[in-house]
């Protein structure tokens, strides 16, 4: 499968404290790839270092190109859209003004229209809510928001950032049953990092696991999820 998204030998970190020694993988065209590690082990530096957050060294490839010294804009013209961990939706103001921020680059208008016609199929209580300020929003409703925002950008590769953080098991299981869906219909790509390491393993294809900025583990997600050695030692479960 043509890979969207490459990564060869990426080093990366803050000031003078490297966080990534080296990180190679690859997101492929409309798959799910999971990046999986304990804090600290360098999975949000990686999200950060493909759009711009910080200095990088390597290659950084998007369909072939690469994002060396490209801007955050930039990458988000390109194509990718990244829901941070704590979603990162502006809570003063109202749900469809945090929408509308999502397509605002956008200029196809008639195709905007029906992309928010397909966010309120996939989360309807933000239709319930749209003229609402968005702080009015439970947890996981600021978490479908975050990906409804990003959905709107129309991307070809979503960056998710502990999309389960602080919600409780059953409003889990239906974000990841809608960016399951998000990916299956409109084929957009992921690289999901996530400390559930078995709900990450059933919904994506591939895996890598970080260690100290490193790619210790990769391989076929079920093959890691049934693998006992890489649970216990890695994946915590």
């Amino acid at each position: 499968m043509t890979a969207l998204l490459e990564l060869e030998n990426v080093r990366a970190g803050y000031g003078p404290t490297a966080v990534l020694h080296g990180v190679s993988l690859s997101v492929p065209e409309s798959g799910v790839v999971s990046l999986l590690g304990a804090n600290g082990a360098g999975k949000t530096t990686t999200l950060r270092a493909i759009t711009g957050g910080v200095r990088w060294t390597g290659d950084i490839r998007l369909g072939g190109r690469s994002l060396r010294g490209k801007p955050t804009e930039d990458v988000v013209r390109a194509g990718v859209a990244h829901v941070p961990e704590g979603r990162g939706i502006l809570t003063e103001l109202t749900v469809d003004e945090n929408l509308r921020l999502g397509s605002h680059l956008r200029r196809d208008g008639a195709e905007v229209r029906k992309d928010y016609d397909r966010v309120f199929e996939y989360f309807p209580v933000l239709k319930e809510r749209r003229r609402l300020s968005a702080s009015t929003l439970s947890g996981g409703e600021q978490q479908m928001l975050a990906l409804a925002r990003a959905f709107l950008m129309r991307p070809r590769l979503m960056l998710l950032d502990e999309p389960s953080l602080g919600l409780a098991p059953m409003v889990v299981r239906a974000i990841f049953e809608i960016i399951k869906t998000i990916n299956q219909t409109s084929r957009v790509a992921v690289l999901l990092v996530e400390q559930n390491a078995r709900i990450a393993l059933e919904l994506s294809s591939t895996a890598y696991v970080l260690e100290v900025g490193r790619v210790a583990v990769q391989g076929e997600s079920a093959e890691l999820k049934g693998d006992e050695s890489v649970r216990r030692s890695y994946l915590g479960y």
